[in-house]
């Protein structure tokens, strides 16, 4: 029986047309509502005693494709890394000429107002959002 090798060919041409403003301003919208929604996440991580700490964040626009979300109460650098500055006479604060003292005392959180408040709030609310967020950057694309 005779075996018959067949080679078929097919060129076939295509044009794609892409609307690269509307698809920045998907990318623009996702970023904007994705940024907000990890705001919103976060909050209940932040420690919350007056709320000025947690009222404090807002996002910070670093360029068009970036942004980042910042805590700019007095103390939000403490609070984040969960330690106490306090010098040889336990004050919390230094005067004119003195040098800050190193964090050594870790903070006790309150978690009346917010149960899952702890240091290092971005990281704990990402290992808990990361697929979260990954879902809803997909939708708020595809809006």
């Amino acid at each position: 029986m005779p075996v018959l090798n067949e080679v078929i060919a097919i060129n076939i041409k295509t044009t794609v047309k892409f609307n690269v403003s509307k698809f920045n301003d998907k990318i623009r919208n996702m970023h904007q509502k994705l940024t907000e929604e990890i705001k919103k996440d976060v909050s209940q991580f932040v420690p919350y005693r007056s709320g000025e700490l947690d009222r404090s964040a807002h996002i910070r626009n670093l360029g068009k494709k970036e942004k980042e979300i910042v805590w700019e109460a007095p103390y939000a650098r403490h609070q984040y890394f969960g330690r106490v500055m306090r010098d040889a006479r336990g004050r919390t604060w230094v005067g004119k000429g003195e040098r800050k003292p190193y964090p050594t005392n870790p903070i006790v959180y309150s978690k009346d107002i917010h149960p899952k408040a702890t240091a290092f709030w971005t990281r704990e609310a990402k290992k808990q959002y990361l697929k979260k967020w990954a879902e809803k950057a997909k939708e708020y694309f595809n809006e």
